[in-house]
């Protein structure tokens, strides 16, 4: 996902703004350890109509559980929006929802941070290492690859888009649909403007796409002076990564460009490096963390995470994940991430034995 990812506790979902306050503490400490700032913190800002539900979520849901939880924040009429940042035209029933702890988090620096760390605690990276498949017995699971065989007691699979490829021989896959997101730098031509993170809102038709936009402020390890822009919605849709086209959507960027003529004050309509990535989404756009399928055998040895914009938890699902595989159980309910909720799991061969062999 490029340099950039949204860190954030306003969430219309009370259970994910719940765990985001408690992976916040754990992002400090992160940072402590690493002697580095990971999150730049200029607040987040929600502005637009109260939407049907996006995959953002919706505005007015987001305002009840900060209020439910005492999450301080700030409303905004559609004048004061235009008064207190750089937008302009924006309709009167517009308005906004500001919370100050939200922020950008520094991809790199968190990969960096972490290769760092693992490999003091005696891990071995082997990157470029493809992994063709996963055979869990009772007592441990071997992992093949194009190089080699490695077996551990647990294995935890975190391969996003790609983990179907190692479910199929089971006879199942999660319902992954795989967004090709569309992004593109634009340069702030006007060195007095700052914008915060911000997620716009609205349910106005657009032309072959979404009418739903979000912007990255300039941060100094990405590129300084230039903000990461975008449509939230993918021209470009399927279920296999092998399909990813690798080229960004013409449309989706013009629709970006046309939102920032309309908007957005001081910001060079533009596009510079443009690029594409994949978001897994299962059907009800939450996450997935849990053992395997039930139809996987030995399933209690291969923990798996999967789905959804999921960066911003990568402390606490890093720690979640080790408790289920170490101790069985996770020390908070994960229940609404779990891989046998309704309509995550798909059977490849209904009516089938699965044939898949074991080691």
């Amino acid at each position: 996902a490029d340099f950039c990812r949204m860190w954030r506790v306003m969430y219309t979902g009370e259970y994910y703004a719940k765990m985001a306050l408690e992976t916040s503490p754990m992002w400090d400490k992160l940072e402590q350890d690493l002697g580095e700032k990971l999150i730049d913190k200029s607040g987040l800002l929600n502005f637009g109509i109260d939407t049907p539900d996006t995959p953002e979520g919706t505005m007015e849901d987001a305002k009840k559980v900060m209020q439910k939880l005492k999450i301080p924040f700030t409303q905004l009429t559609s004048a004061q929006l235009m008064q207190q940042y750089p937008f302009k035209n924006l309709p009167s029933e517009y308005y906004g929802l500001y919370q100050a702890n939200g922020g950008t988090i520094n991809v790199q620096g968190v990969l960096r941070g972490y290769y760092k760390l693992a490999a003091t605690a005696g891990a071995t990276m082997r990157s470029g290492e493809w992994v063709t498949g996963i055979s869990p017995s009772p007592t441990y699971v071997d992992v093949e690859t194009v190089k080699s065989t490695y077996r551990a007691s647990k294995v935890i699979v975190c391969a996003g888009a790609y983990l179907n490829d190692l479910l199929a021989p089971y006879g199942v896959k999660v319902n992954l649909q795989i967004w090709e997101m569309t992004f593109a730098y634009y340069q702030v031509l006007d060195p007095s403007v700052t914008y915060p993170m911000w997620f716009q809102f609205d349910d106005t038709p657009a032309s072959g796409g979404s009418s739903l936009f979000y912007g990255f402020p300039s941060v100094p390890w990405a590129r300084p002076g230039y903000l990461r822009l975008a449509v939230d919605y993918a021209a470009h849709v399927s279920d296999s990564p092998i399909d990813r086209t690798n080229v960004p959507a013409v449309q989706d960027i013009h629709l970006t460009m046309d939102n920032i003529q309309r908007h957005m004050v001081g910001v060079s309509t533009q596009p510079t490096q443009m690029g594409t990535c994949l978001v897994p989404l299962v059907p009800d756009n939450g996450y997935v963390l849990d053992f395997a399928p039930p139809s996987v055998p030995n399933r209690d040895n291969v923990v798996i995470a999967t789905a959804g914009w999921a960066f911003k938890f990568a402390p606490m699902f890093g720690k979640l994940l080790y408790e289920l595989a170490i101790d069985g159980k996770a020390s908070r309910d994960i229940t609404p991430m779990a891989i046998t909720r309704p309509g995550v799991v798909v059977d490849l061969y209904p009516g089938e034995a699965k044939t898949a062999s074991t080691a």
